[in-house]
């Protein structure tokens, strides 16, 4: 997407992609813009407001970045260029490698406002990626290790599992649509329902069935009963 002024979820980019200012693995830029769920691996190229997922302004959550993000001025693995101080990203992490002339780091590149920004909350980068870092900077081990797959899923609730490398979606979170009905097993299953009901405009007809019981408070109920 080259202007996102809206909502994207479940979407990836594994396409090379090249530009000038505001450009994104995901999307190039929009001030109101979320990427929910959403990841890239592809490499991208610019000269600013570039970054592995969104070149310019909005809000990131349960996203990563693993492709290589190469331009001059606000170069990041996840966001090019904060534009205020509602902007947030949280819960992502970029593994990719950050190469930038000037401003590079490895969640956000930069921000051209006065006050500060603390809008950012767990949130990971693999060590080396870029030496002016935002986050929790993890070494290859840690992010191939179950650690950073349970600490996510401590709030997406089974959404993501291990990979090779680092933590990536579980297919198997989406439920199985049987007769039109989806059949709902796990809290991860509930979980893509609610969003597939609330933000990917499905009709009100759309049908969900409970095939078992699910907790999602299960380690507060052990900790505290």
């Amino acid at each position: 997407v080259g202007g996102l002024y809206g909502y994207l979820l479940y979407c990836h980019n594994d396409g090379y992609v090249r530009g000038t200012s505001y450009v994104g693995g995901v999307a190039g830029g929009g001030t109101s813009a979320t990427l929910d769920k959403c990841y890239n691996t592809a490499s991208v190229f610019g000269t600013s407001d570039v970054a592995g997922l969104l070149g310019y302004g909005g809000n990131i959550r349960y996203s990563y970045n693993t492709g290589l993000v190469k331009g001059y001025n606000f170069i990041a693995g996840l966001i090019g260029e904060v534009s205020g101080t509602s902007d947030t990203v949280t819960h992502s992490f970029n593994y990719g490698k950050v190469i930038a002339g000037l401003n590079g780091r490895d969640i956000y590149g930069e921000q051209t406002f006065s006050s500060t920004y603390t809008n950012l909350t767990n949130n990971y980068s693999v060590e080396g990626a870029r030496p002016k870092q935002y986050s929790g900077i993890l070494d290859s081990a840690t992010f191939a290790s179950d650690s950073l797959v349970d600490a996510f899923n401590r709030i997406a609730f089974g959404l993501w599992k291990k990979g090779d490398r680092h933590p990536v979606f579980d297919e198997a979170a989406k439920p199985e649509l049987k007769d039109s009905v989806y059949q709902i097993k796990t809290p991860a299953h509930l979980l893509w329902y609610a969003d597939y009901v609330n933000y990917m405009f499905a009709y009100p007809n759309t049908s969900a069935i409970l095939l078992d019981d699910i907790v999602f408070n299960k380690n507060v109920i052990a900790s505290e009963c």
